[in-house]
């Protein structure tokens, strides 16, 4: 039987850049286990004191936007100009069984056969948002290893999304034209979330739509008084559109260091409100006693009662 890993390991094995240490620890820090989220907890609180250059890409949109592709193929441009980059993709949870099918691997071919880049897929677990529930201290572990871009690709179920926009130095929204109503699936929160939105596939017979989408897109932003977000048509499929992509993402990065600086500040006070949450909710069901209550509830709402009245006899304190 392996010898479990200790906290040394973890920060000498992510200091050598060692892949396997970098899994394992991700695996660590998602664990529902009561050990391992204490050791996560360490190792996490060393990590914040290292200094990092990263720029932390969101790419969010509707199901069938293109995701995936235009994702591995910027990620390859990356690669190509040797920056060490990280992926970081969440695949929806079955509300039934739990699992995920974790695919999004598959569809990024070109990039998972780069050696400097990782790519790993992670189970949203019923976490709202778009994200997992622990993908900044994902983010966290691989700016420890050394990675310099890391792009996270959400969910991609709409409206719940926007908080990709809370880890994020700049959120990418990819759209698409001739899909029913092009907006239906685009809600408002998205639309507010988003810093780039991109109509995707305006290549050969969608070219024209694509344009119209992206009218239709900018009228819905002077609606909503977010003129500030850019729109522009692209195809993953073109490589000098990916390359104009690219070094415009670039050219904010280098451009906008203290905003991005002040935006992660703000962040930082999102993630301590859901550490706060997390934390409540990792003693609540820790709590022997409380659990046992509890199910004793449960037990007698099965018998008849009704849970509005059941809830006043449970005391959390």
């Amino acid at each position: 039987m392996a010898k479990a890993l200790g906290l040394d390991d973890y920060l000498h094995g992510l200091k050598n850049q060692d892949r396997g240490i970098l899994a394992k620890a991700i695996s660590l820090i998602e664990s529902s286990k009561s050990e391992d989220q204490l050791l996560a907890k360490k190792l996490l609180a060393q990590l914040v004191k290292a200094r990092t250059k990263s720029f932390r890409i969101g790419i969010t949109g509707i199901p069938g936007a293109g995701k995936s592709t235009f994702i591995n193929q910027l990620g390859s441009l990356y690669c190509d100009h040797e920056f060490l980059t990280a992926v970081l993709t969440i695949d929806p949870s079955s509300t039934k069984s739990g699992g995920s099918i974790l695919g999004d691997k598959t569809r990024m071919q070109e990039l998972s056969f780069r050696t400097n880049a990782f790519i790993r897929p992670s189970p949203s677990l019923g976490h709202l948002g778009g994200v997992a529930a622990r993908t900044r201290e994902t983010i966290l572990l691989c700016e420890a290893f050394g990675f310099e871009r890391i792009l996270i690709e959400s969910v991609g179920v709409g409206q719940s999304e926007q908080e990709i926009s809370s880890l994020c130095d700049l959120t990418i929204l990819l759209s698409i034209s001739g899909a029913g109503d092009d907006l239906q699936g685009i809600k408002r929160g998205l639309l507010e979330a988003a810093d780039w939105i991109l109509v995707n596939k305006a290549d050969g017979e969608n070219l024209a739509r694509a344009e119209k989408t992206k009218q239709e897109l900018l009228m819905a932003l002077k609606i909503l008084k977010h003129e500030d977000v850019v729109v522009d048509c692209v195809s993953s499929l073109k490589k000098d559109h990916v390359a104009a992509v690219y070094h415009r993402l670039e050219d904010y990065f280098h451009k906008n260091k203290k905003e991005i600086a002040d935006r992660r500040r703000k962040q930082n006070i999102h993630w301590f409100e859901k550490l706060v949450e997390q934390e409540l909710l990792f003693q609540f069901r820790n709590n022997k006693d409380l659990q046992d209550k509890i199910q004793k509830i449960k037990d007698e709402i099965l018998s008849g009662a009704h849970p509005l009245n059941k809830i006043m006899d449970l005391k959390l304190n």
